[in-house]
C-alpha cells in the first residue's frame, strides 16, 4: 500500500484521501506529504542529528489550524521554533491545496448539491444548503 504513495505514475489521490479520512492514525497523511514535498521528510542537520519528523511537522500544523494558536504556542508542545512553525504551516497548507484541491476545494457540482440537499432534508432542514448543524 505504501508504494501507492511514492509511485509518481500512480494517480490515486482520491483513494489516498479516503484512506486518510477513514484512518485512525495520521501515518497515511505523513506518508502522502513526505512523497509530495521533501520538506516533510526527516533529515539530518549539519551536526548529523535527526531533524524534525513528519509527525512533528504535521502535528504542529494541524494544532495551529485546529486551535487557532500562534506559532510560539506550538513550540512548547512539539519542540519547534516559531520561524519553523510558520514555515511548516505554509508548506502544509500548500501541500494540501496541491494534493486535494481539485476534488475538495472546488465549487459544488450538481451531484454535490443534490447530496447536500437530501442530507439537509433528512436532518430536518429542507431546501437548506450547507447548514453547519447537520452536515457532519
Amino acid at each position: 500500500m505504501s508504494q501507492n504513495y511514492t509511485d509518481s505514475s500512480s494517480n490515486t489521490t482520491d483513494e489516498l484521501w479516503h484512506t486518510v479520512i477513514n484512518s485512525d492514525s495520521d501515518e497515511e497523511l505523513q506518508i502522502l506529504l513526505e512523497a509530495h514535498d521533501p520538506y516533510f521528510q526527516q533529515k539530518r542537520n549539519c551536526a548529523s542529528s535527526l531533524g524534525l519528523s513528519a509527525l512533528q511537522k504535521v502535528t504542529a500544523a494541524v494544532r495551529k489550524l485546529a486551535y487557532g494558536v500562534m506559532a510560539d504556542v506550538v513550540d512548547d508542545y512539539v519542540r519547534i521554533a516559531e520561524n519553523t512553525s510558520i514555515e511548516l504551516l505554509i508548506k502544509f497548507v500548500q501541500a494540501i491545496i496541491v494534493v486535494f484541491g481539485n476534488e475538495y476545494l472546488r465549487t459544488p457540482n450538481n451531484a454535490d448539491i443534490c447530496r447536500f440537499l437530501s442530507e439537509g432534508e433528512r436532518c430536518g432542514f429542507p431546501r437548506m444548503l450547507g447548514s453547519i448543524d447537520c452536515m457532519h
